[in-house]
């Protein structure tokens, strides 16, 4: 099996994300004192962040997996028993109108447990020695630029490489909103779905 890039995977479903907001530029930006800090992401589109990347990474396993294994292996049932998913995700906001956030996920991947358990010993002969069928993998993306907001809307400028942004777009555009210790972000991924992510503030 190939080694699975969660980080990929966001990357597909966020690409070309965008929202059609006010137009912001750098004379219509007010400085709000309430956006500025850092911020840790809790969920993404109604999902806690941990739950989110544990179904991209169900269907990013499944798919690395031999096709005679997928016909003895659920993932998805057996999940605790052989994988795991931990992940941070923040963005900083600074007071001089730039920005900082980074995305770090650990997966954990041991499908040879499942199979002990289940008993089917013929089946661990299906296993290439050469497959990572017991992993452990960390990946972190970083990205810095600048942002630009109104009232209810946010522009941020990647000045990060087009590689190692999080998401593949030059320009992020959508709504924002403070509500007590939540700061919410939404946008529409092309096919007109929102796509919005709830962060909290650091103390």
């Amino acid at each position: 099996m190939r080694k699975l890039s969660l980080i990929l995977l966001v990357l597909l479903v966020l690409v070309g994300c965008g929202e059609e907001s006010e137009e912001i530029t750098e004379a219509k930006t007010e400085p709000v004192d309430e956006f500025v800090g850092k911020w840790h992401a809790k969920s993404i589109n109604g999902k806690p962040i941990d739950d989110y990347f544990k179904e991209l990474a169900i269907v990013g396993f499944e798919e690395e997996l031999d096709e005679e294994l997928r016909t003895l292996i659920d993932i998805e049932t057996n999940w605790d028993q052989c994988c795991s998913v931990d992940a941070d995700m923040w963005i900083d906001f600074k007071s001089n109108g730039t920005y900082e956030r980074d995305l770090k996920i650990e997966t954990v991947m041991d499908i040879t447990k499942i199979l002990d358990d289940i008993g089917v010993e013929e089946s661990l002969d299906l296993i290439d020695p050469e497959d990572e069928v017991d992993d452990i993998d960390e990946e972190t993306k970083s990205e810095t630029g600048t942002y630009f907001i109104t009232e209810a809307s946010y522009k941020l400028i990647p000045n990060t490489s087009a590689e190692d942004r999080l998401y593949q777009v030059e320009i992020e555009e959508g709504n924002w909103r403070i509500d007590g210790n939540s700061l919410t972000l939404t946008y529409l991924d092309e096919d007109g779905s929102s796509f919005s992510l709830i962060y909290t503030k650091s103390n």
